[in-house]
């Protein structure tokens, strides 16, 4: 196809040549042309020359883009590596993932409409609740072309830790602010920012006098503040739970995909809009709490339909709403001090981290004991032993002294009688011992802090304001080998997000029961993800929409796409609209089958232009195309009590992968009650992509073929009298059940076949099929009628079929 191309290119350029001289006056007579175009006609036949070797070259670029050849990307604005002033001079460490982006100090947003303001309250929870609010409401001004005006200091919540004063030497308590964390100067340079006190000296003259200040004062602070901010403001949106959608450009509706995309996005929140109203406020003020409390990351409260607009604001918060110098420095010596202890040790200077949240917190259910976090840690798997362990926490002597359950504080399990019960959210072991005996050794702030204050909170990292500690424990966090968070917390959350900068997300886990790998889900969108889609995550979403098309049409080869389900693919995500469309999807393809790799490559070729690929995706794939759901299995306590069986299976079928894993499942006639695509669905969700199972990922497969009926699946695999070793450990767990119908009443087979005792009937296929309850059933066919001998024999080789004929008879005696 290309050398034809290239004939064809040839030609067209002699026959150009040919034309030349005959063309050139009578287009110059015709058209008058003055200027650079008249001094391009008549230019030498050489600079003529040129330029038509210019157009080939468009020609070829334009052949390379349809062969798959290279081709022009416009670069993504990356800038220098950010400053960091430590001590009053500037030093590299590692602890720094800002950049410097010259562009992005012009970027003005498509979506801004006036030079409004915006007001807001602090949010009235923790520190990370504080934070996020603020950095969704930057984005929000800045997309709207508003003024942000950050609030007065105030006294934040659990922010009131006493510095000693430097000239008293007294402790001074002090009211903290938005300049106490970040770079205003800084953020000035991207967007228009000012203070309450200009605000309130602006509004003495540019609002009528019934919406001024009261006495013009600018110090307003409060309740005076917020009531008056709330009475004159122009609109007070309700946010709180939603997505805000922001179109293409200030004017513009949203296009079916966009429109789309944006559901996805929502994840089931309802969808705010910046419609004409909003845009038309002087004013808009957002309260804290209530309808109005905006308590999410950035990136998932704000949508906006250009995908440039969004990588803006991703690189606007990074870059610019990251903790001043200070907290930063504080940081980095934290990080060196721990580093230190590590090398000491002999481990080369690597560490861990865990982040533990306990005392006031609301969410009961994650607050364990350190013996629960060991175990959901699979021991050492994750954290090996001998590893230090650097532990943030707000309980580092492991006492839980300020734990509280349900608005009470935890009773002190010192005093508890033997065996008693405590309360949700109140460990019965509150201490760190189980850490210690798994192998760990532990360090926390304290062990590299100078001195503390009376509340028993470590006062400085060489001179640092206490109220910082909690924030250069983060950046700590943020550079551990492997990291792992409590669910639910915020603190937690911004750490996952720091290590996502680092290039360190995908060592980053929870330690909450059934939480463990949430951190490094596949789900790209919806509400609650602790950071933003990373190339890994695209590419994990890809491939289950990928999967889900092979899977449907041919699960025996879910790693190789047809012709026909690429169209469908392409028509299912409007890539594809017409015949001729359709046609060119199909040269695009060029073979009968692609793999994963070459659906990537072909979809690049279905766009046009620089950003053929990234349009493909972020406007048709990714929002469009169906795919396939992997949720998070729960623990299955039957999976630990049959283990030894389960590893004698995993052994006969190992390397287990996936043509394996389908054999498993027809040996075991597991095939016969599920479909093989639903066979292959549980492979492809607990596997990375099609490599082989581990042991842990063949439990979760397992799991999810159960789908909450374990014991009835894994009655199947011991009727199918394929292992010994896991018969053996079955029946125990069978018997001690009383040998009890796992299917139950809703999911029972009718089975017309019975057992009786004269004519004793057993069907050919008994032990591929549920054992059904004892009953009397006349025999209706002769070649299945067998001498009591037969049974004789049976019984013999199969105690548990004896064990259950004993059972069920026993069960219909006493039932008359």
């Amino acid at each position: 196809m290309r050398w034809v191309c290239g004939a064809v290119v040839v030609v067209a350029t002699a026959g150009i040549l040919s034309i030349v001289a005959l063309t050139e006056r009578a287009v110059l007579e015709q058209a008058k042309w003055h200027g650079p175009e008249r001094e391009r006609f008549l230019s030498p036949p050489a600079a003529r020359l040129e330029a038509l070797e210019s157009r080939l070259d468009a020609v070829r670029v334009r052949l390379d883009r349809v062969e798959g050849g290279p081709r022009r990307q416009r670069k993504k604005p990356v800038g220098e590596r950010g400053r960091l002033v430590c001590d009053g001079r500037e030093i590299e460490h590692e602890i720094v993932y800002w950049r410097e982006v010259a562009e992005d100090k012009d970027y003005v947003a498509p979506t801004a409409s006036n030079r409004g303001y915006l007001t807001f309250e602090y949010d009235r929870g923790g520190w990370n609740n504080v934070r996020m609010g603020v950095e969704c409401l930057v984005v929000v001004a800045h997309a709207m072309g508003r003024t942000l005006v950050a609030p007065p200091a105030q006294n934040l919540y659990l922010l009131g830790a006493p510095q000693v004063d430097a000239t008293s030497g007294k402790p001074k308590r002090k009211k903290m602010g938005f300049a106490d964390f970040f770079d205003l100067e800084k953020l000035g340079e991207r967007m228009s920012i000012m203070t309450m006190a200009q605000f309130l000296a602006r509004q003495a003259t540019e609002v009528v006098a019934a919406k001024g200040p009261p006495k013009n004062k600018t110090d307003l602070w409060g309740t005076e503040l917020w009531s008056y901010l709330k009475k004159v403001a122009d609109a007070t949106p309700t946010w709180n739970g939603a997505l805000l959608a922001l179109p293409r450009s200030v004017n513009a509706s949203f296009s079916d995909a966009d429109r789309q995309m944006t559901e996805r996005y929502a994840g089931g929140r309802a969808v705010a809009k910046y419609d004409a109203s909003l845009r038309a406020a002087r004013h808009v003020h957002v309260p804290a709490g209530g309808k109005h409390r905006i308590l999410q990351h950035h990136y998932a409260f704000a949508f906006f339909a250009d995908p440039r607009q969004r990588a803006f604001y991703r690189r606007l918060i990074r870059d610019t709403m990251r903790y001043v110098d200070p907290i930063q420095c504080a940081g980095a010596k934290l990080v060196d001090a721990v580093r230190r202890t590590s090398r000491d040790l002999g481990l080369g200077g690597k560490y861990y981290a865990l982040h533990v949240r306990r005392g006031d917190f609301q969410f009961k259910s994650v607050k364990l004991p350190a013996s629960k976090i060991v175990q959901n840690l699979r021991g050492n798997d994750i954290i090996p032993r001998g590893s230090l362990v650097f532990v943030a926490t707000d309980d580092p002597d492991g006492v839980c002294v300020h734990c509280r359950s349900g608005g009470a504080a935890c009773p002190d399990p010192n005093h508890q009688a033997p065996g008693a019960k405590m309360p949700d959210g109140c460990p019965a072991d509150p201490s760190w011992d189980a850490f210690w005996r798994n192998g760990w050794i532990l360090v926390f702030s304290r062990n590299f802090t100078t001195t503390r204050h009376a509340s028993n909170v470590a006062a400085s990292v060489d001179g640092i304001n206490p109220n910082y500690l909690g924030m250069a424990e983060s950046i700590v966090c943020s550079r551990a080998e492997v990291f792992a968070g409590t669910w639910f917390s915020t603190f937690t959350g911004y750490i996952h997000r720091l290590r996502g900068f680092h290039g360190l997300g995908e060592n980053t886990y929870y330690h909450s029961t059934g939480r463990v790998d949430a951190a490094r889900s596949r789900e790209t969108y919806g509400r609650g993800y602790v950071r933003p889609p990373s190339k890994e995550m695209i590419e994990d979403e890809l491939w289950k929409i990928f999967t889900y098309y092979t899977l449907n049409s041919n699960p025996l080869e879910p790693g190789l796409m047809s012709r026909q389900q690429l169209l469908r693919l392409c028509r299912d995500t409007q890539l594809v609209r017409t015949r001729r469309e359709a046609a060119s999807a199909q040269i695009a393809m060029r073979k009968n089958k692609l793999s994963f790799d070459e659906f990537l490559e072909v979809l690049g070729r279905l766009r046009e232009g620089e950003f053929g690929l990234q349009k493909a995706l972020l406007e048709h794939v990714l929002p469009l195309a169906s795919r396939r759901t992997a949720s998070e299995v729960d623990d299955e306590p039957v999976l630990d009590q049959v283990a030894p069986g389960i590893d004698a299976v995993f052994k006969a079928y190992a390397p287990l992968g996936y043509r394996r894993f389908l054999q498993f499942a027809d040996d075991f006639g597991i095939s016969k009650e599920v479909s093989v695509a639903r066979v292959g669905e549980a492979f492809l969700a607990s596997a990375r992509r099609l490599e082989d199972l581990s042991r842990a990922q063949f439990d979760q497969a397992l799991a999810r073929l159960g789908d909450g009926r374990m014991k009835a699946l894994l009655l199947h695999v011991y009727r199918a009298d394929k292992s010994p070793a896991f018969n053996a450990v079955f029946l125990k767990i069978w018997q001690a059940d009383g040998f009890a119908d796992y299917y139950g009443d809703d999911g029972a087979r009718a089975d017309d076949d019975g057992v009786c005792f004269e004519n004793f009937t057993i069907p050919a296929d008994l032990r591929k099929k549920r054992m059904p309850a004892a009953r009397v059933s006349t025999p209706t066919r002769n070649d299945h009628v067998i001498r009591v001998s037969d049974v004789a024999n049976l019984l013999e080789r199969r105690p548990d079929i004896a064990d259950l004929l004993y059972h069920n008879i026993q069960t219909l005696s006493e039932s008359g």
